[in-house]
C-alpha cells in the first residue's frame, strides 16, 4: 500500500517462483544508505483495561494448555481486535500478506490453528462479545492469526505491536544486507502526532535488482551455528531456513576422490 510509504524507496516488489513475494533493490544501493521507510500497515495501542481483563478471563479459561497458547493470546488478541475495527481496504490489505506456515506440521502452526479455534468459540472478535465493532470470521482469525506469526509483528516503543507492509515481504537471511529499526517521526511539533515508523537500512553495498533481506533473529542469536538458529526460527515462525548461510554451514564436506587412489 503507498499510502503506508514515507518517501521514495529502493525497493521494488518482485514475486519468485520459489520464495513467493520478496523484495529487490530497485537501484543500486551503498551501505548505510535508507531503503525504506513506511508507517504500520495495522498497529495497536496500549490496551485498554475492559481488553487486558477479557485477556485475562481467556487466558484462565485456558491455563490448562500449552503455556504457548497462552503466550500467543497475550500478544496477538489486540492486533486482531485492531484487524476488526480497521477500514476494509486495510483489512484486504492485511489479508494480502503471507499467512501460511512453511512447515505446516510445526509445533507453532499447530498452535496457531488450535488458538483460532478457540478464539472464534470464545466470541471474543463477535461483536456480542462487546471488544469490536465488526465480527471477524473463523477463516480470518486463523489467517490474520498466522501472519502476525509469520510476519512477526514487532512491538513498538509504546508498546502496541505493529506489521509493515512492505517489511513483511522482505525475505529472512541469517547474513542479511539490511537492518530494521524503529524511529520516532514527528509530523509536526505536538506530541499527540508523533509517530512510530519503520526504517530499513543498508548493511553492505547492494547491486540492483539483488534481493533485499533481513533477520528475523536478534544480533545474539546470529552468532549461533546454524541447527541452533534453525531451530530458534522453526519454533518461532514454522519455517526451516534456508538462507546461503545456512546452506553452507550444513552443506557436507567435499570428499576429494583423488585421495582416495
Amino acid at each position: 500500500m503507498q499510502q503506508c510509504m514515507l518517501g521514495e524507496s529502493k525497493v521494488s516488489i518482485h514475486k519468485d517462483v520459489k520464495k513467493g513475494v520478496c523484495l529487490r533493490a530497485s537501484v543500486n544501493v551503498k551501505a548505510g544508505d535508507v531503503l525504506l521507510r513506511e508507517v504500520p500497515l495495522l498497529s495497536t495501542p496500549t490496551a485498554s483495561e475492559k481488553l487486558k481483563k477479557s485477556i485475562d478471563e481467556f487466558c484462565r479459561i485456558i491455563e490448562g494448555e500449552d503455556r504457548l497458547l497462552i503466550l500467543l493470546s497475550r500478544r496477538y488478541i489486540p492486533p486482531l481486535c485492531a484487524f476488526a475495527d480497521a477500514p476494509a481496504q486495510l483489512r484486504e490489505a492485511v489479508l494480502s500478506l503471507q499467512s501460511d506456515f512453511a512447515v505446516s506440521d510445526s509445533k507453532i502452526a499447530k498452535a496457531a490453528r488450535r488458538l483460532a479455534i478457540m478464539f472464534h468459540r470464545s466470541g471474543l472478535f463477535s461483536t456480542s462479545g462487546g471488544l469490536v465493532k465488526v465480527s471477524v470470521s473463523k477463516e480470518h482469525i486463523s489467517l490474520v492469526l498466522n501472519l502476525l506469526i509469520i510476519n512477526s509483528a514487532d512491538t513498538l516503543p509504546d508498546g502496541s505491536e505493529a506489521v509493515f507492509y512492505m517489511g513483511a515481504m522482505l525475505e529472512h537471511s541469517c547474513s542479511p544486507n539490511a537492518r530494521f529499526c524503529i524511529r520516532s517521526w514527528e509530523q509536526d511539533a505536538a506530541p499527540a502526532k508523533q509517530l512510530w515508523i519503520g526504517e530499513w537500512q543498508a548493511t553492505k553495498n547492494i547491486a540492483s535488482g539483488e534481493p533485499v533481506t533481513t533477520s528475523y533473529l536478534e544480533p545474539e542469536l546470529l552468532e549461533r551455528p546454524a541447527r541452533e538458529r534453525g531451530h530458534v526460527l522453526l519454533a518461532r515462525m514454522g519455517f526451516n531456513c534456508a538462507c546461503d548461510s545456512c546452506s553452507q554451514e550444513l552443506r557436507p564436506p567435499s570428499i576429494d576422490l583423488s585421495e582416495m587412489d
